[in-house]
């Protein structure tokens, strides 16, 4: 059935009315965030679709596909590759470093997507102790990876998954963003990883 929502007056659906019923608090965050789903709901998802982003990825065999681009980041690193995203990221290098990393989400990969690249770029580049700090210029370690290697990281995913050029899928990037936040959210298992993720960064 449709109903009014009764906070920006537009039409939701059966799934976001279940969501109102279970809304017990009447602060302006709640329902600010009721509005966001149905506009998910009826926006971004379905335009996102419309241009074949996908509602399914296997983030267990992302790991893999990441680990197949070192060569590939690693020249990122030593500067024999140029990269947009490590000169944005020095430009705004004052910025907290959580702040930035949620800047830079990786299309629709979404937030869970980020953890996961971010994750194994720890792994490839922090643990095997290849990053040293004075490779990253002003950046602190996990800037550097959440801003330069996680969207050189996507986009070079993006490229493969749709047969386009880095250039294309660098604006796929941008353009998937909302969709990937929405269809592949970080889980609360997600969440708690991510922070021991940094731990090991800092």
């Amino acid at each position: 059935s449709i109903n009014k929502c009764p906070f920006c007056d537009e039409n939701y659906s059966a799934k976001l009315l279940i969501n109102l019923q279970q809304l017990q608090s009447s602060r302006i965050e709640d329902q600010f965030e009721i509005c966001c789903l149905y506009f998910a709901e009826t926006s971004i998802i379905p335009d996102g679709l419309s241009k074949n982003y996908p509602k399914v990825i296997d983030f267990v065999q992302l790991p893999e596909h990441v680990n197949k681009l070192y060569s590939e980041l690693w020249s990122i690193v030593t500067k024999n590759t140029e990269s947009s995203f490590r000169n944005l990221a020095i430009e705004n290098y004052r910025k907290t470093a959580i702040g930035k990393f949620e800047l830079f989400q990786p299309g629709y990969y979404g937030f869970k997507g980020s953890y996961t690249i971010l994750n194994t770029l720890v792994t490839l580049f922090i643990d095997s102790k290849k990053l040293s700090s004075n490779m990253t210029l002003s950046l602190k370690p996990l800037e550097y990876l959440g801003e330069v290697l996680v969207p050189e990281t996507a986009i070079r995913l993006i490229a493969q998954d749709r047969n386009i050029t880095l250039v294309e899928a660098a604006e796929v990037m941008k353009d998937s963003i909302g969709f990937g936040m929405y269809v592949h959210d970080m889980e609360d298992d997600d969440i708690s990883n991510l922070e021991d993720c940094i731990n090991r960064i800092e």
